[in-house]
């Protein structure tokens, strides 16, 4: 096994890969597993919970980094999220599911961040597209192929076999990083505080544009993955095996696009296909609030768009931020990979502001001018050193 993983960037792929997969295995299904422990008005509250405290993890992650070092680090919490998945299999009590949800839900954020800095550690700045292009790529087919495993495991063992599965996912993936990655060689860590990172990326412009237009692309996922469900299922009448078919056609575009999109961006930089990718999102996006009953294969092929603008956009953040800032500074990957928790605690706060007042659909029109807006930033970027 050692000599069929020799190269780490292999190693790192076959790792992302399984991570990506027991992500969205359970990734349909966790909503209803805690709903039968709280009721469904308060699973948000969950998440919300589990988000606040990986912000808070991962920022702290650069201090422990520094302690202990990215390998101890990366299997400890490989380890306690193989452990908090098993013990999810057997939960009977509600404190005690919440418990081993919130130790998953945020030992996902950390593992997920430490795959960043070993990624970028094995990663040529000249090449960054590309490799980052191929690593999001892979893990997102395991995205695309999960849910029909994901119904297929539950269907067979019900909760209990599909974290039990996935617990043992996770424990080859941290197998896999014991052997491979014993011995790595930590860079000297940037040690530098919460405000003097701030510092560092307010007053770098490329940092500060691409920082906005990922917490954009950030938004427009938590408001499309939220709501776009309850509006095509609620308001539309779709029932949730035709959504099954649009949703697994709407993510095809992670699959298709990312990788020739980041070889492109290594020749010809970033700022033009992230411009395209924040327009094509904008147009597709406002659509979705517009076009009403219309057949399934228009809203695929709607969907669709809005993805392919997504995923144009989320190579190219990944590519122009990981060009700009080396594995030496956890501190500001560490603060990029916050965005996203951050935007599952903003959108819903809003979102139930909006609704107050507004139908379900100004949500995609508020989502596709923050898209235009996102276009504005990336005209003033100026493309990574290649």
């Amino acid at each position: 096994m050692k000599q069929f993983l020799l190269q780490p960037k292999t190693a790192l792929y076959v790792c992302g890969f399984l991570f990506a997969a027991q992500l969205a295995l359970t990734g349909f299904l966790n909503s209803s597993f805690l709903t039968g422990f709280v009721g469904s008005s308060r699973v948000g509250l969950i998440y919300s919970s589990g988000a606040i405290l990986s912000i808070i993890s991962v920022l702290v992650m650069p201090r422990l980094l520094g302690r202990f070092g990215l390998y101890r680090f990366i299997v400890f919490f490989l380890a306690l999220n193989a452990l908090a998945s098993s013990n999810l299999a057997h939960a009977t009590t509600t404190g005690y599911a919440i418990g081993c949800f919130v130790v998953w839900f945020v030992s996902n954020s950390l593992i997920a961040l430490s795959f960043d800095e070993l990624l970028e550690h094995y990663s040529a700045d000249k090449m960054t597209g590309s490799i980052r292009g191929s690593y999001l790529t892979i893990m997102n087919f395991a995205w695309l192929l999960s849910p029909l495993a994901s119904g297929f495991i539950f269907s067979k063992g019900g909760y209990t076999g599909l974290y039990t599965f996935v617990s043992i996912v996770v424990a080859s993936i941290c197998l896999i990083a014991i052997i491979r990655f014993r011995g790595f060689h930590d860079p000297t860590y940037e040690r530098a505080s919460i405000k003097t990172t701030l510092s560092k990326i307010t007053e770098h412009p490329g940092l500060r544009r691409i920082f906005a237009a990922n917490l954009i692309l950030q938004g427009f996922y938590a408001t499309m993955v939220v709501y776009s469900p309850i509006y095509l299922h609620t308001h539309l009448g779709f029932e949730w095996k035709t959504l099954g078919i649009i949703f697994t056609i709407m993510l095809l575009p992670f699959v298709l696009f990312e990788l020739p999109l980041g070889r492109l961006a290594d020749r010809i930089g970033e700022k033009k296909i992230l411009i395209a990718g924040f327009l094509i999102g904008a147009v597709a996006t406002a659509a979705v609030g517009i076009v009403g009953g219309v057949p399934a294969a228009v809203w695929a092929a709607i969907l669709f768009l809005t993805r392919t603008g997504a995923s144009a956009i989320e190579i190219m953040t990944e590519s122009f931020f990981f060009k700009s800032v080396g594995g030496q500074s956890p501190g500001i990957i560490s603060m990029f990979r916050t965005l996203s928790p951050l935007a599952y605690i903003v959108v819903p706060v809003a979102a139930a502001g909006i609704l107050r007042f507004l139908p379900i659909t100004s949500l995609f029109i508020f989502a596709a001018m923050m898209l235009l807006v996102g276009a504005l930033i990336a005209r003033k970027l100026t493309n990574a050193p290649q």
